[in-house]
């Protein structure tokens, strides 16, 4: 499944109230205007709770200036076993 596909199905009527960042510009953009917040929320999402086997996938990020984000970064297709695009 797509990521953007994934993302509309699990937020369902809260889609309006993320951010899918899934490129390099959007990354650095937002990262530049959450430099400006006093605080930022990070917070990873992994693939396993096994913090040894563990590979991270995602960030979480949130600034008080923008919506909360979600970034992908390692989703592997279990079919393929290659990166599913787009992700920065």
């Amino acid at each position: 499944m797509k990521i953007k596909q994934k993302v509309k199905e699990t937020l369902g009527e809260h889609i309006n109230d993320y951010m899918l960042i899934t490129t390099d510009e959007e990354w650095i953009e937002y990262c530049k205007k959450a430099k400006e917040d006093e605080y930022i929320a990070i917070d990873t999402e992994t693939d396993s709770l096994d913090s040894i086997l563990a590979h991270l996938v995602g960030i979480c990020i949130y600034s008080k200036s923008q919506k909360p984000a979600y970034v992908p970064v390692g989703h592997i297709s279990v079919i393929t076993e290659q990166k599913i695009e787009p992700q920065v």
